[in-house]
């Protein structure tokens, strides 16, 4: 079992926790010339991001629409001057006209373009959060290249870089809010049902992604030293003495590393909510990875695949 920390730029990106409106409102930001940094405001100032991006939006819209009286007010300028070129003078001034009406690439921005540097996506409220995605090695470029032009989830990138295991060939990765009453003690056997018969990933790795180490009180999660066959039921809190491997306290950038065959689950913790990445990681048969998902994006709120362009 190992323990990684990654942060900063290159490390796992920042998790905001918001209200639906503060999310609807950094999406709507992201159409802006010069939308909001969401990271410069505080836990509890929702209402004031949604107020700063409806005030700038407002402000968009009202520079909009004067430019449009500005068009309209011209337009009807020029025509009341046409009315007062001769006949005879017409077509030599509609050239003139057309010369001058065409805008130079300068003059065609009447307003900057958006920034879109930041990509947001929602997680959902739930156990399991927004979306999941299955993917072999072979199809990893197409998740998280470099070039954002060629993939379908660039912000992954930062993630998948510290999570995967080079020896591994398919990857399952679900992003889960921990409920406050814990998870009771399991394996993750995604591929099973590809496989038709048990078989628990390789390697299991936790990312978190949002922790408050100060305010939360319990939730570590606790891997024990048996799998299933060879511990029997077990109930977390109840642990026999020397059965637990490692206990992990969650800690914001922290990455875990453990063999997937092996016992584990949460304890109950009372404080604010936590996010956490979880990548199930294998290395399969030929014959049996080319029956798993090239590139798949699940949605968990629709309970439907989601087509990627």
């Amino acid at each position: 079992m190992s323990n990684r920390r990654r942060g900063g730029k290159e490390g796992v990106p920042p998790v905001l926790i918001v209200s639906g409106e503060a999310f609807a409102a950094l999406a709507i930001s992201q159409g802006l010339p010069a939308p909001p940094d969401p990271l410069q405001y505080g836990a509890h100032d929702d209402e004031a991001l949604v107020k700063e991006v409806g005030h700038e939006v407002q402000i968009l819209t009202e520079e909009y629409g004067m430019l449009l009286e500005l068009y309209r007010g011209l337009r009807q300028d020029l025509k009341r001057t046409l009315r007062l070129v001769p006949d005879y003078n017409t077509d030599e001034l509609r050239g003139a006209l057309q010369n001058v009406m065409v805008l130079d690439t300068e003059e065609r921005v009447l307003v900057p373009a958006p920034v879109l540097e930041t990509e947001f996506i929602g997680l959902g409220e739930g156990h399991t959060l927004g979306f999941s995605l299955t993917f072999r090695g072979s199809h990893r470029q197409r998740a998280e290249a470099t070039d954002k032009t060629k993939a379908h989830l660039p912000f992954l990138r930062p993630l998948l870089e510290t999570m995967l295991q080079p020896e591994c060939n398919c990857f399952f990765l679900t992003f889960l809010w921990a409920r406050a009453d814990g998870q009771r003690y399991h394996t993750d056997n995604y591929f099973e049902n590809f496989c038709g018969y048990p078989r628990p990933s390789d390697v299991v790795s936790v990312a978190y992604l949002e922790a408050d180490e100060e305010a939360m009180v319990g939730g570590e999660l606790v891997v024990l030293k048996a799998s299933a066959e060879e511990a029997g039921p077990v109930r977390i809190g109840n642990e026999a003495s020397g059965q637990v491997l490692q206990m992990v306290r969650p800690s914001p950038g922290l990455v875990v590393d453990f063999d997937g065959r092996l016992l584990h689950g949460i304890r109950p913790f009372t404080g604010p909510a936590r996010v956490s990445a979880v990548l199930e990681q294998c290395r399969l048969p030929r014959q049996i990875a080319r029956r798993t998902p090239r590139l798949r994006v699940f949605c968990q709120r629709s309970n439907e695949e989601v087509t990627l362009a």
